[in-house]
């Protein structure tokens, strides 16, 4: 099966106040081929979410590749 999907080393840091960062994803590393099924489970804030969002394009990854 081909490649569908292949995320490298993606990581997403959001600015606070006073300079501050908040890491919400770090060093995501994952490749899915062509009609696999894979599901991304986790605790609340754990940036299950921010994941979703940086691979539908809606949100830029501060690192890494998609």
């Amino acid at each position: 099966m081909s490649k569908f999907l292949d995320l490298e080393g993606v990581e997403k840091v959001f600015p606070l106040p006073k300079g501050k960062k908040y890491v919400a994803v770090t060093d995501v590393n994952l490749n899915i081929r062509e009609n696999e099924i894979v599901s991304i489970i986790g605790h609340s804030g754990c940036g299950k979410s921010t994941l979703l969002n940086m691979i539908a394009g809606l949100d830029m990854a501060t690192d890494g590749g998609i």
